[in-house]
């Protein structure tokens, strides 16, 4: 709906929020057969219009033939709008729902703790070395060892591509999608996508 935030205030969102609660019943109240035509809700700065519905709609949104997609900048953002003490069990709940994932460049721990733990972790092989010096001796080793630890450690989503001259028009992402197994044999994706130039 064209009604910014920005623009129209606390109305522009009072708006929205109702047409998308109108929507999400409607996607749920049609009867759906194999030729039923999957619709789509999209909301760009997705933490100005989440309620607790949303929650509740996502549990059943596939049965609905509806595709949700929730963009936003990072978890607090829903933990900030939701508030009261149940809130994080709500925004975990929504986000739990959303079956594919994907994070960009992210500066926040709690985001990328968040994202490195629903891609999972895995036995890693870590490989070592030392150098010792003693008089006239010099020895060198090489070992490895096993750790538990993740896929994709936090830190990694501060180290995307974020576009622009500097990047070569290049965007990075991780990409997640719940029960899916990609063809490098992993749970995640690293994926690029070219910005175009305006």
């Amino acid at each position: 709906m064209n009604l910014p935030v920005k623009e129209f205030g606390d109305a522009g969102r009072a708006a929205q929020v109702v047409y998308k609660y109108l929507w999400q019943q409607a996607a749920e109240r049609r009867a759906v057969t194999n030729e039923t035509i999957p619709v789509f809700l999209w909301v760009d700065e997705a933490q100005n219009f989440v309620t607790e519905y949303d929650m509740q709609f996502q549990a059943t949104a596939r049965s609905s033939r509806a595709c949700t997609v929730y963009l936003t900048q990072n978890l607090p953002n829903y933990y900030a709008v939701m508030g009261g003490a149940q809130s994080k069990y709500r925004v975990d709940s929504l986000i739990g729902n959303l079956q594919t994932k994907i994070w960009h460049a992210n500066s926040d721990p709690m985001t990328n703790e968040h994202a490195a733990e629903t891609i999972g972790r895995s036995w890693q092989i870590r490989q070592t070395s030392s150098e010792s010096y003693g008089g006239e001796h010099f020895n060198v080793s090489n070992g490895q060892n096993e750790s538990f630890d993740y896929d994709v450690p936090p830190q990694s989503f501060t180290k995307l591509k974020k576009g622009g001259a500097v990047n070569d028009h290049i965007v990075e992402a991780i990409v997640f999608q719940n029960g899916r197994m990609w063809d490098n044999e992993k749970t995640h994706l690293f994926a690029q996508f070219k910005q175009q130039k305006s």
